[in-house]
Parts: C-alpha cells; structure tokens; sequence
C-alpha cells in the first residue's frame, strides 16, 4: 500500500512538473514577443533621434547662412545702419 502512494505522490509531482514547464514555456513566448516588441521600439526612437539631428543640423546650418548675410547687430535687435 505504501508503494501505491508513493507512486501516486510521484505521478502528481510529475503532473505538477509538467504543468510547471507548460507554464515556463507560456512565459517565455510572452517575453520574447514582449521582447521583439522593445526592440522594434527602440529602433524606432533611434531612427526618430538620427532624423532629429538631422533636422537640427539642417535648422542651424540655415540660421548660420542667414546670420552670415545679415549685417551685424548692435545690441537691440537692429542692424548698425541708421533708420
């Protein structure tokens, strides 16, 4: 009789095992989605950063252009020729 338990104690924890491992495998496929899902994020936010200096590369060589062909300024804002 003893063995009949024992045996039927070892059925359930394999049972169990069993249960534990289908239960692993769930979340390792919810974190390799979850995962891919970052990655995929990630890579747009450094593709949006590369387009955001590009821009403001864009921005600052345009208002260098402008400072350059505009006549200096003398402190308020306006040009040094009179008005």
């Amino acid at each position: 009789m003893e063995e009949q338990a024992q045996l039927a104690r070892l059925e359930a924890m394999e049972r169990e095992k069993q249960d534990m491992i289908s239960r692993y495998m769930n979340l390792q496929d919810q974190a390799d989605a979850l995962n891919e899902e970052i990655y995929k994020v990630c890579c747009g936010v450094e593709t949006l950063n590369a387009r955001i200096d590009a821009l403001k590369a864009e921005i600052n060589r345009a208002a260098a252009k402008a400072a350059a062909g505009a006549p200096p300024a003398n402190g308020n804002g306006r040009s040094n020729g009179k008005h």
